[in-house]
């Protein structure tokens, strides 16, 4: 790999494309010019939205209820008039409505007219995005152009604000730019984007949706034209000497990297057919997957342990034809044998039905205890447990 940057350095080391200084305020074709330089063409934009949270079963709360106040703040560069990219981050409260309680984001248990319950929570949602400039691409680049259609899409992922909740996202916009200064833009921004089904904690068969319209303003920093493609002739013989013996040097260095190649390739042929010795593979118990710790006298599942169990029911989920063992266990030092065989079965079947709650199926699940010991170290606080292992 080495050999090959190298290799690429020496080449385009050997080559010299320079911008024109006179600058110009059109460029007659999209393709005549140049990347800009790391500094140019950069902009930072802002500005607020209205959005609507599409999930399940959102329709039972009144569109005009489900609108929500929102913020988009992102940075980014123009590479070329039509292509760029640029890193967001938008914010936004969302509101919906969920079938029973005990959902997440269910507010003070809001018991609307048609027996369903109010959402609402807060959101953010990081993602990453190319952008097309649809003037540019399918027409010629005017610097001083008043309206540019710019599409954009991308990945990223929304999480609520507590950060017990996330999932991936896919997200598009449509941007209405408006070019008011030099400096300055106004834009009309037209956004969607797609989410998992459990983002909303409902689950379904189809992936929940979000939606927002809004008005952002965009500054872009100094230098913002694109530099005309010129190609540089040379036209001092002892310049253009001295650029042939650097090629030729860098044409040796490839014949050479090449015979060193075939070489390599030669002797992994040979390294191949040479026959190894068989090891015989000795089959390891199952690990558990997951471990679920409690304090003394606890079979409660934490907030944090919640963030594992949805991951791991995800996971079940995806592999239906799979089973898994939950065995609790407690620790010897404190409770009769009675008290811990009963707080073994609880452990166990707290993890059980809480799995079966997150979509599990129970068919999957086989549920034991035990009174042996989990750790080699003597630290009997670590029995306080429950282990999920593939089985």
């Amino acid at each position: 790999m080495k050999k090959i940057v190298l290799f690429s350095f020496l080449a385009l080391s050997s080559f010299n494309i320079n911008a024109q200084e006179n600058l110009k305020d059109t460029i007659t074709t999209k393709n005549s010019f140049v990347v800009t330089r790391f500094k140019s063409n950069w902009f930072l934009n802002f500005g607020a939205n209205a959005n609507i949270y599409l999930g399940q079963n959102d329709c039972k709360l009144d569109f005009g209820k489900r609108i929500t106040p929102g913020f988009t703040i992102s940075a980014g560069k123009w590479m070329t008039p039509w292509l760029g990219v640029q890193l967001g981050l938008d914010g936004m409260q969302l509101k919906g409505a969920a079938p029973r309680v005990g959902i997440n984001y269910v507010q003070d248990n809001e018991l609307l007219s048609n027996g369903y319950y109010k959402q609402k929570w807060f959101a953010f949602m990081p993602h990453a995005d190319l952008m097309v400039n649809l003037a540019n691409m399918f027409g010629k680049y005017k610097e001083k152009r008043v309206y540019n259609p710019i599409f954009t899409g991308g990945l990223g992922f929304i999480a609520d604000s507590k950060g017990t909740n996330y999932s991936q996202a896919v997200q598009f916009a449509f941007i209405n730019k408006f070019r008011v200064s030099k400096a300055w833009d106004i834009n009309l921004d037209i956004k969607g984007a797609w989410v998992g089904n459990d983002f909303d904690s409902e689950g379904g068969s189809r992936g929940d949706g979000l939606f927002s319209v809004g008005l952002s303003a965009t500054y872009r920093f100094k230098t913002r034209k694109f530099v005309p493609y010129q190609p540089k002739y040379i036209k001092d013989t002892k310049a253009a000497d001295d650029w042939k013996a650097k090629y030729d040097a860098a044409n040796n260095k490839v014949n050479r990297l090449q015979s060193e190649n075939n070489d390599l390739k030669e002797a992994l042929k040979n390294a191949k057919n040479t026959a190894t010795p068989v090891k015989e593979i000795v089959k390891e118990p199952a690990k558990p997957q997951l471990t679920i710790y409690y304090t003394a006298d606890s079979y409660s599942i934490r907030n944090s342990d919640m963030i594992l169990l949805r991951a791991l029911a995800k996971e079940m989920k995806n592999n239906p034809d799979s089973k898994y063992e939950i065995c609790g266990y407690t620790d010897s030092k404190t409770g009769t044998p009675k008290y811990n065989a009963t707080l073994r079965e609880k452990r166990a079947s707290n993890i059980v039905n809480t799995l079966i709650r997150l979509g599990v199926n129970k068919d999957q699940l086989v549920k034991k205890t035990s009174d042996q010991t989990l750790n080699q170290f003597g630290a009997y606080a670590l029995d306080r447990a429950v282990t999920i292992t593939k089985i």
